[in-house]
């Protein structure tokens, strides 16, 4: 039976409004019109008693003496027509509210016919009122806003409708009807919930109306991150001559390429990665870990956070306007293994290991933290137990050096590379390999070289310029530079060749 709560929440009784007593006094059974007040005491147990417009002109004594007959006669509401906004005299508010009467307000608009099919049907429970309540909740979620969140919908759902509507945990909620708020990549959000077959029609519609908003948020939020991804992957990958011009369309995009850079990258493998040979649905779930990894990085981390994808692994850069200091890459190491951590909770079947370069300076300063966090996250991918996050600094860097020249190419492509400064034999040797080092190092900068070294920035020059000439090296190609970083680094660490 329906209460005078779902009475006030009818199509059709919208703007019928409860002025004194309780919302779920007596279950109402029936509507019925009223003519003249004396005849309430005549009304059926359980009925919403309607006084007609001349009937409901009632004095403060009368009032009082037509709820206790409605009370007598165990009627569940009183209703009266045309009373302003003002509530009712105080001794009909303690007579409604001790006698469990409802006193309700009719606007005047509404005929009395309509009144009594709408409270009818109500009471009922027949389907013209719940395809009715299911019409106004269509119309209802159409109206919300674009960013309405699912809590919302759901919210304003049970609040239309009429009926429970819960939102709960996706795979909660066995024993009701339940539709899952669904990903744009497949995966359950939310699980909105009613009990009841008009229920469950309404856990549809807020289930559609939700999935629709995540999915255009997810839209939203994806368009400006895709055109940056682009733009980081062009620049990370591009040569030195296109960097000035992409650099300058990363800036237009709000890419901070200016500033101290971190990055890291992180390996995908495991079984579950080539998702069944489906190259869409593989595609699919190689954006929803992109995107998990991006939004991590941006809540965990500080600094500002872009990020691409480059073949099968995930490239995240976190950018400071000043420079970190030597702690910033086992600080990002902090950060990035909670967004391993993260990562391998959700897709469990997957193995995911991460690498992280050193802090550098600018755009050519991008391109190299890249590069060391590729090359610290080729020894991480490595481990077949995942999860393991290595940093480019000395330690992480001795492991993957000695790991790198273990091969007798690597150690072969050592010498051929620094032959040139090998020839000079000895103490020359190591000074040669020493300032290629450090200036390398150093971004170029021939200030921190000198400082590094102990000497002064035209004495760094002169000696760059004799080792650029000896090597027939482009020094300022990022990945000439690279390589030879490496080999000196390799040589000065693990000792070998003409210098050992």
């Amino acid at each position: 039976m329906a209460s005078v709560a779902d009475l006030l929440r009818a199509p059709g009784l919208e703007r019928v409004r409860l002025l004194a007593g309780p919302m779920r006094a007596a279950p109402a059974t029936a509507a019925v019109v009223v003519e003249e007040p004396v005849r309430v005491a005549e009304a059926p147990a359980g009925a919403v008693c309607l006084l007609t417009g001349a009937a409901s002109e009632l004095e403060g004594y009368q009032l009082d003496m037509c709820l206790r007959a409605a009370a007598a006669a165990d009627a569940a509401a009183l209703a009266l027509y045309g009373l302003d906004d003002r509530p009712p005299p105080r001794s009909a508010q303690l007579i409604a509210s001790k006698e469990a009467v409802a006193l309700l307000a009719v606007p005047a608009e509404l005929d009395p016919g309509s009144f009594c099919i709408a409270a009818q049907r109500a009471i009922d429970g027949d389907a013209a009122l719940w395809l009715a309540r299911l019409e106004r909740l269509r119309e209802h979620l159409t109206r919300l806003a674009p960013e309405a969140s699912a809590e919302e919908i759901v919210s304003a759902a049970g609040e239309v409708f009429g009926a429970q509507v819960n939102l709960a945990l996706p795979g909660d909620g066995a024993d009701a009807l339940a539709l899952d708020v669904v990903a744009p990549a497949g995966r359950p959000l939310h699980r909105v919930e009613a009990e009841g077959s008009w229920g469950g029609l309404a856990a549809v519609l807020c289930a559609n109306a939700a999935t629709r908003r995540a999915d255009a948020a997810r839209r939203s939020e994806e368009a400006p991150i895709r055109s940056r991804a682009g733009i980081l992957a062009e620049l990370l990958l591009g040569s030195r001559g296109d960097a000035a011009a992409v650099a300058e369309r990363a800036r237009e995009l709000g890419i901070p390429v200016d500033g101290w850079h971190v990055a890291t990258q992180i390996e995908i493998a495991g079984q579950g990665v080539d998702a069944a040979g489906d190259a869409v649905a593989t595609h699919a779930l190689r954006e929803e870990i992109f995107h998990l990894a991006l939004r991590a990085g941006r809540t965990l981390g500080p600094g500002s956070w872009s990020g691409t994808q480059l073949r099968s692994a995930v490239v995240l850069v976190c950018t400071q306007r000043s420079d970190p200091g030597l702690r910033a890459t086992a600080e990002m190491i902090r950060v990035v293994e909670r967004v391993v951590h993260r990562l391998q909770g959700r897709w469990p079947e997957m193995l995911f290991a991460a690498g992280v370069g050193g802090p550098h300076e600018g755009v050519e300063g991008l391109q190299a933290t890249a590069a060391e966090a590729a090359a610290a996250a080729s020894i991480a991918g490595g481990d077949e137990r995942g999860g393991e996050v290595i940093g480019f600094d000395a330690v992480g860097l001795r492991r993957m050096l000695l790991a790198w020249s273990g091969s007798d190419p690597a150690r072969k492509a050592i010498d051929d590379l620094l032959a040139p400064l090998d020839r000079l034999g000895g103490a020359k040797t190591d000074a040669a390999v020493r300032t290629l080092a450090a200036y390398l190092a150093e971004q170029g900068s021939l200030v921190r070289a000198g400082a590094r070294l102990h000497l002064h920035r035209n004495a760094v020059a002169y000696r760059i310029r004799r080792i650029a000439a000896l090597l027939e090296a482009d020094l300022a190609d990022p990945d000439d530079r690279f390589a030879l970083e490496l080999a000196c680094r390799a040589r000065l660490v693990l000792g070998s060749g003409s210098a050992a």
